[in-house]
């Protein structure tokens, strides 16, 4: 059927845990998939409360049917089918389906298997650790899978196996994508022969850990265990290196390496590790260049895995949506773990959507939540669907974190109202098997989706007039530093957000693209690096009046790497600080007649200054450690509007405007003349 492909963004949708079998799959000694939980019953019943509550699109993990090298059962899959959609026309149905390899398939493609840097370089060696405990199938550094938050955990049959030589398929092996391709199609021609074919609307790919297409051991950044240096990938690095400088010996002159055998994956050591000087820290030239070129190449390649797939879902049927989990900028390891070729996904015309789970940190009532990728920025071009997986009072994986139904009411408004201001799409996350089994929380369920309705039927403005702006391309240029990344991600998303104004959230990319004049403070985060013209244009188009933050080392690589280059960003020069207690450069300000020094380090060298340049003023934090009441400061030196006490996080756009209290006082705030108190941990809605 057509569908409006609005509707992903338009109308909410809800996961359970109905289908979630192992992956890869595991089979019983009677040839059966074993899956966690058959109790449907249970799944059904709060499929069927979230349908009655208004939610009539629904999301699950659907068994491929890929159970084997060339061997294929549906089974499960019509299992599944028939629990949630057996009398139930009016649910409509987008199954989460993973296209990992199993197991035996490494037997047969060696060459195509991802290797560790620990782990062998020949096919037979590889071949010999196949399906062995040598053998990495999940990719996570933990021994059982977590179902219900620990409540009880499977074993997987090699549990030892994270830290070992090998993982899954290499995410750039073309032989995978052909053969997990056509298991997509033999799983789309088999679900239309089922009763239920009219009722799936759209297919979410997955591969990888957990199905969030990310490269395998990239969660946990430990050096041994990073990869891919299998025959694959070496083989289509070094084709990529050659597209892309022109031809091998050209790749070689740039990288300044003697022969084709040394064009490899850079070593753990170059990727990570401590770096004293800034010069070293950054990617610029040489074997640092090669690092920064491996990350780009992981990167490209997966969005070449998620294009080739979505593109065999709009072969079968162009109306159906497909997208993916990608663009996970705020995890540590999203250089290693291939996501950051935003743009590329952006671009392709058969990806319609694009996901991440939500941001687990500083996430409960009274708390900002926040997001792991830069939603905002990607529903510009896309639709961007974000995981509600909070829990509740009720929740079975609850530890005390979530105190009673209003906390949890304040949770679910507060998510949605996020997504609601960045213009995005949402599903609601039954990860606790029972997150939501109470007759009031479903209640609060349908007056959430009446109240996004209502809010959805008008056009989308942002209003902000503060901006946040992320440089995913730099998170290639620089080594990685887990201090760093923490600083310029979790913690300045989440200590910006509470000064009681909302704050738009965008990429550099972006600044090129729509209109600057709204936006009074700037705060420029991982913003080490900028192409040739980029910055210029960026400043020549910003307010006038903007007052602009920058961190660490705005534009340190610029055409190449220079010192000079971040005064020219920013007006201030800086140095390496005389002594470092961090995994990356510590670094001080130049002090000299038109710097005014705000704090200082211990050691006496300065760490925050501002100066005027190109007639803004500019703040410089070589330590990004700013906090809430700082921003909140420079919000009102800029002459911003703030519609609420420090502390308030403030979600809102042209329909409507929503504040949620902190954790410990209660807010005062004022609304067409009245005054409004939102006791601490709760909210407030205007629309």
């Amino acid at each position: 059927m057509k569908q409006d492909f609005n509707k992903l963004k338009y109308e909410p949708f809800f996961w359970s845990r109905l289908g979630f079998c192992f992956d890869p799959p595991m089979l019983d000694s009677k040839g059966k998939q074993v899956i966690f939980s058959r109790n449907f019953a249970k799944y059904r019943k709060i499929h069927d409360e979230f349908r009655d509550a208004g939610v009539k699109y629904h999301t699950t993990i659907l068994s491929s049917g890929w159970v084997g090298a060339n061997k294929f059962d549906y089974t499960l899959t019509d299992e599944i089918l028939d629990a949630l959609l057996r009398d139930n026309p009016d649910v409509y149905y987008m199954p989460r389906v993973k296209l990992n390899v199993p197991p035996d398939w490494c037997l047969e493609n060696p060459e195509e298997t991802f290797v560790y840097f620990n782990g062998p370089r020949d096919a037979e060696k590889i071949k010999v650790l196949a399906c062995t405990d040598e053998h990495d199938w999940f990719g996570v550094k933990q021994k059982g899978y977590p179902v219900n938050g620990g409540l009880n955990d499977f074993e997987r049959p090699n549990h030892t196996n994270f830290g070992s030589s090998i993982a899954l398929q290499s995410l750039s092996s073309e032989k995978w994508r052909a053969d997990a391709a056509e298991a997509l199609r033999r799983l789309m021609d088999h679900i239309d022969g089922t009763p239920y074919a009219k009722q799936i609307i759209g297919y979410h790919i997955g591969y990888g850990p957990c199905g969030e297409t990310t490269t395998w051991g990239s969660w946990v950044y430990e050096p041994e265990h990073v990869g891919d240096y299998g025959i694959s990938a070496v083989k289509n690095f070094r084709k990529y290196m050659a597209d892309k400088y022109g031809s091998i010996d050209a790749a070689l002159k740039a990288l300044e390496l003697d022969c084709e055998e040394q064009l490899l994956p850079p070593a753990p050591d170059v990727r990570a590790g401590k770096k004293e000087r800034l010069s070293d820290f950054m990617f610029h030239s040489g074997n640092s260049l090669l690092a920064s070129d491996y990350y780009e190449f992981l990167s490209n390649s997966n969005v070449d895995s998620i294009e080739y797939f979505c593109r065999t879902v709009k072969e079968h049927n162009p109306d159906c949506f497909t997208g993916a989990f990608y663009g996970y900028t705020a995890v540590g390891g999203c250089a290693h773990a291939g996501h950051l070729a935003i743009d590329r996904a952006l671009s392709s015309p058969y990806i319609d959507f694009l996901s991440s789970p939500k941001g687990y940190y500083k996430c409960y009532a009274g708390q900002p939540g926040g997001e792991q990728a830069p939603a905002q920025s990607i529903a510009r071009k896309k639709i961007w669907l974000d995981e509600i997986d909070n829990k509740t009072h009720i929740d079975p994986r609850n530890r005390g974190e979530v105190n009673d139904f209003f906390e949890t009411k304040t949770i679910y408004w507060r998510e949605v109202c996020k997504n609601l201001s960045r213009n995005c799409g949402y599903w609601f996350m039954d990860l606790g098997e029972g997150s939501f089994s109470s007759p009031g929380i479903m209640s609060e369920i349908e007056k959430i989706n009446v109240f996004a309705k209502k809010i959805n039927k008008k056009p989308y403005k942002s209003v902000s007039q503060v901006l946040l702006v992320k440089g995913d391309v730099a998170k290639r240029k620089h080594s990685f530093s887990a201090d760093l990344h923490q600083s310029l991600e979790y913690k300045l998303q989440y200590r910006l957000s509470p000064i009681g104004t909302p704050v738009d959230f965008l990429r550099v990319s972006d600044l090129d693209e729509i209109d600057l004049s709204q936006y009074k403070l700037v705060v420029f985060g991982d913003t080490f690096y900028f192409e040739d013209g980029q910055i210029e244009r960026i400043l020549s188009r910003l307010n006038p009046e903007a007052v602009i933050v920058w961190n660490y080392a705005p534009g340190a690589v610029l055409s190449d790497f220079s010192y000079d280059n971040v005064k020219k960003v920013c007006g201030m020069g800086v140095c390496e600080k005389s002594e470092s207690t961090t995994d990356h450069p510590a670094l001080c300000i130049e002090e000299n007649g038109d710097v005014e020094v705000l704090e200082r380090y211990d050691s006496g060298e300065a760490k925050i200054a501002q100066t005027v340049h190109l007639g803004r003023k500019n703040v410089l934090a070589a330590d990004p450690d700013l906090d809430t009441s700082d921003y909140r400061r420079l919000a009102e030196e800029a002459g911003i509007q703030l519609l609420a006490p420090e502390g308030v996080t403030v979600y809102g756009d042209n329909r409507f405007t929503s504040y949620f209290a902190g954790e410990n006082d209660d807010a005062q705030i004022e609304i067409n003349g009245k005054a409004i108190t939102i006791p601490s941990k709760n909210f407030h809605i205007k629309y």
